[in-house]
């Protein structure tokens, strides 16, 4: 594809990239209460031996420095030393990242030496300031024909029903985010729709300066390191380097607009369900936008209603709405209570369970 260029991730031996962040793993053990805990673990995963922290020991006079180097050294040789070099370093890695303890510098030592240990892969790097090439074409009209869809969504300023359906496509193919239940394109729709460009940097999707920057608050957001180099394998965007401008490009656009609301732990509410949707939108969507005072809430309800018509909105069967957060109703009660009689886990009073139901909840 034109404005991509082509790296190889040149492969590295699992002790050399242990030796690469060396001077940090030994900076790490030697904050208190770090060494501690981590020899412990390192005792405990078979890393070290009970001979090598009685040599440490027996030197009373070593300085936490010298103790945590020391260590890192016993470390590194049984890496060099292992039948299997990759094992031993994930294994330190599992031990950085104990849910015993809550170090972010060890989580980060850990991220890092998990990427480089990565098997070597072909990324195609997208460069946003090279052109896309089109086929030449002396009939104005006619050029935006000419240029291929998958083409379409890297250029810039390019819109359209059929770039937003792509580009929701290519991220679901990506894997990396959870399904939208359709609320990527129906927010696409809303904001461009409802003159909401007051962000005109911010794309198809209208992502504000507040989120775009959200979306690299990685102090904020922990999981987002991982994310990054997801996005970097599926599509060749190194998001670190991302800037603003460059959300005029739809697939950046939409990348940005989902890797926002992926920071978020709220579930996004389901399709069916537009008025949740609309509340979702407007509570974290549209926090702190530049639009915000210019639409309202309603105004998401009534363009999807006006986009997709009442047939679309309507409920999904039974059998699935027992299992979706926040529904009720006599139907689902009833069902509900079908379904763990029929389980024989336990003998139920159906009648009485009915009664509960309809005092506690308010069933309608």
């Amino acid at each position: 594809m034109a404005g991509k260029t082509t790296s190889i991730v040149e492969s590295a031996s699992p002790s050399s990239i242990f030796k690469k962040n060396f001077v940090k793993f030994k900076n790490l053990l030697a904050r208190d209460p770090n060494f501690c805990d981590f020899t412990d673990i390192f005792f405990s995963k078979d890393l070290i031996t009970k001979n090598e922290l009685d040599a440490i020991s027996s030197q009373p006079n070593l300085s936490s420095r010298e103790r945590s180097s020391k260590v890192t050294h016993y470390l590194f040789e049984r890496i060099k030393n292992s039948d299997d070099p990759k094992k031993c370093v994930l294994t330190i890695c599992e031990a950085l990242e104990d849910e015993n303890i809550d170090d972010n510098q060890a989580k980060k030592i850990a991220t890092a030496i998990r990427t480089d240990l990565e098997p070597p892969l072909q990324v195609h790097v997208h460069d946003p300031e090279l052109p896309l090439v089109s086929t030449p074409t002396t009939n104005q009209d006619n050029t935006r024909e000419k240029i291929f869809l998958e083409n379409r969504i890297w250029t810039r300023g390019e819109d359209g029903e059929d770039i937003i359906k792509l580009c929701i496509e290519k991220l679901k193919e990506s894997r990396i985010f959870p399904d939208d239940n359709k609320l990527m394109h129906r927010i696409a729709h809303v904001m461009s729709r409802n003159s909401c460009n007051f962000c005109n940097d911010g794309g198809i999707w209208q992502v504000s300066m507040f989120a775009f920057q959200d979306t690299h608050d990685t102090r904020s957001h922990i999981r987002l390191g991982r994310k990054y180099e997801r996005i970097m394998q599926h599509f060749g965007i190194n998001w670190r380097k991302v800037e603003r401008s460059y959300l005029t490009i739809p697939i950046y656009s939409a990348i940005a607009a989902r890797l926002y609301l992926s920071n978020f732990p709220k579930f996004i509410p389901p399709e069916y369900n537009i008025k949740e949707q609309a509340d979702y939108w407007w509570e974290i969507y549209m926090e702190k936008h530049e639009s915000r005072d210019f639409i309202k809430c309603q105004t998401f309800i009534d363009t999807v209603t006006a986009l997709e018509g009442d047939s679309d909105i309507a409920l999904p069967c039974i059998e699935k709405r027992i299992w979706v957060r926040g529904e009720s109703g006599e139907d689902v009660v009833n069902l509900c209570i079908e379904e763990v009689h029929a389980s024989g886990i336990a003998s139920i009073d159906g009648v009485f369970l009915r009664r509960v139901a309809f005092v506690n909840c308010d069933v309608t």
